[in-house]
């Protein structure tokens, strides 16, 4: 991904604008947001599959404004919310950059289910957030999920939230 380093810090920035780190969280809070963004894609999953026209969707938000949705909207917020906590932190996040991405299990679940794996590490450490991404991108490029532009589109979005937590 091009400018990877620049998407980190505006994702950072964003959130400190929009009062996220005002009273910053702990790190099982964290952690527990990236789970829960992880379990909006399983069940984005469950009801969709893997659907290409349910990839990337918009609802209304609580606000009434239009804002994306769907299972790669979901992964884009496990990375915009690792991008943010290692701009906190600062911790240097790396873009994956490899031919052969990240998978360890056949199916969409059970990767789901690997993911799931590399958050208790995280929780007693703060560690592996450059695994997780791998997790997250090579499973977006397994399953030609369009993990890129619902990035760009979420961060669009969160920029105008008056509280943005992803």
């Amino acid at each position: 991904m091009k400018d990877f380093r620049e998407l980190c810090k505006a994702a950072h920035q964003t959130a400190v604008d929009h009062g996220w780190w005002k009273e910053a969280p702990s790190t099982e809070t964290i952690i527990c947001d990236i789970h829960g963004s992880i379990a909006g894609a399983w069940r984005e999953h469950k009801q969709w599959g893997l659907d290409k026209d349910a990839m990337v969707g918009v609802q209304l938000d609580e606000f009434g404004t239009l804002k994306p949705d769907g299972l790669a909207v979901e992964l884009a917020d496990v990375v915009i919310r690792l991008m943010d906590w290692c701009g906190h932190e600062g911790w240097t996040l790396t873009w994956p950059d490899h031919d052969n991405p990240w998978t360890y299990w056949d199916t969409f679940p059970a990767n789901i289910q690997g993911i799931f794996s590399l958050l208790g590490p995280m929780v007693e450490c703060g560690t592996q957030t450059d695994d997780l991404l791998d997790a997250v991108v090579g499973l977006a490029a397994v399953h030609d999920i369009p993990l890129e532009q619902a990035i760009h589109e979420k961060m669009a979005y969160n920029e105008t939230r008056p509280r943005s937590r992803c």
